[in-house]
């Protein structure tokens, strides 16, 4: 399990993943990646984004840049997800084996 803690409103850092199958990266030649931030206590997609595939696109890294709003959601428990559509159109969520979170913390004194 990995965590990313992070203030509320707090853009930095960015999420940055290695997609792989095993221990192999993935070829994201082709594709699309979208970041899915899922509440843990509902299940509920707060939201889905389009994600940056870094060249090279064979090395299979995927990077999200937070936007303006995307980090004031309440103090909880998220799970990151990110979402592969291939060249033929099929999709694949990751992380399979190993759950990763955000949690967000408020800032003292604010």
């Amino acid at each position: 399990m990995t965590e990313l803690k992070m203030f509320k409103g707090d853009l930095q850092p960015s999420v940055k993943a290695t997609i792989k199958s095993g221990d192999t990266p993935l070829d994201l030649t082709g594709c699309t990646a979208k970041l899915q931030l899922v509440e843990v206590e509902t299940g509920v997609t707060i939201f889905s984004k389009d994600a940056d595939i870094l060249t090279p696109e064979t090395n299979g890294v995927v990077q999200y840049d937070w936007q303006t709003g995307d980090t004031l959601q309440s103090k909880k428990k998220y799970k990151i997800r990110i979402e592969i559509t291939f060249a033929d159109l099929t999709t694949q969520t990751f992380p399979k084996d190993d759950d990763f979170y955000l949690i967000l913390q408020e800032k003292e004194g604010v």
